[in-house]
């Protein structure tokens, strides 16, 4: 399962970083960033790269200038390369 959708005009998202970001980096137009918000593999599934398939497919289609991978701190040490 993955999904993601574009960053909408005008949203708070920015606002929540630790450093403030400029406005060059932090103007939303709704087209601009597509936020990759969730891939899950079911365990018995993992290893047979279904994941880098979903990213592939998710991302195949999308037009956007830049593209925000959501990661949960606490998973953030799990991610592997």
């Amino acid at each position: 399962m993955a999904y993601g959708h574009p960053v909408p005009a005008g949203t708070p998202w920015w606002r929540e970083l630790t450093e403030p970001e400029p406005e060059e980096v932090s103007r939303e137009d709704g087209r601009r960033t597509f936020g990759f918000m969730e891939l899950a593999v079911h365990g018995k599934w993992r290893g047979q790269g279904i994941a880098r398939h979903l990213h592939a497919t998710l991302l195949g289609g999308v037009t956007a200038e830049r593209v925000l991978l959501n990661v949960h701190p606490a998973r953030a040490r799990s991610c592997t390369t």
